[in-house]
């Protein structure tokens, strides 16, 4: 570890200025926050997970999130234990209501971990699960091969266990 003592003075501190400025982190950036934060050895700060959650339901649109930011986000609260089901509601019917186009920029990662994520959390959205069998299946052996084994193996978990 990179500190002596757990770090978690310094992790608040981060957290502290990062809520100051939510309205200028990117959808990137704002995922990437999130991520690091379930990494191991940072300190969890549940306060800064609600804010953020409240952030983007009350204050972003999604259309400037791309699979892997909408992903993260969900993957980041599932692996923390953090509950927010607006945030998950709302993330969820974006996605449903995106056309096929943009669910093509989507990934087999991006899927795996979006629906791992639900089944996760325990958040259901049947209409999500629906919309991305129906985007796979459409897409057939093409979106297949986006898939590696462990996106496979987390997608039908997800798939058994939602």
């Amino acid at each position: 570890p990179m500190f002596e003592d757990d770090g978690s003075t310094f992790f608040e501190i981060l957290a502290a200025e990062a809520v100051m400025k939510l309205e200028d982190f990117r959808p990137q950036e704002l995922s990437n926050l999130l991520w690091a934060y379930t990494k191991d050895d940072a300190p969890l700060s549940a306060g800064l997970f609600r804010l953020v959650a409240d952030h983007i339901t009350d204050h972003s649109t999604l259309k400037a999130y791309n699979g892997q930011d909408l992903a993260n986000i969900v993957w980041a609260y599932a692996t923390a234990k953090e509950s927010h089901p607006k945030l998950f509601h709302k993330i969820a019917h974006h996605i449903v209501t995106l056309p096929p186009n943009q669910l093509n920029s989507f990934n087999g990662q991006d899927f795996a971990n979006i629906v791992w994520s639900y089944a996760t959390a325990r958040e259901p959205s049947p209409e999500l699960f629906k919309t991305v069998a129906d985007h796979v299946a459409a897409r057939g052996n093409h979106a297949l091969k986006a898939f590696n084994p462990q996106n496979l193996a987390n997608t039908v978990w997800a798939y058994a266990t939602a």
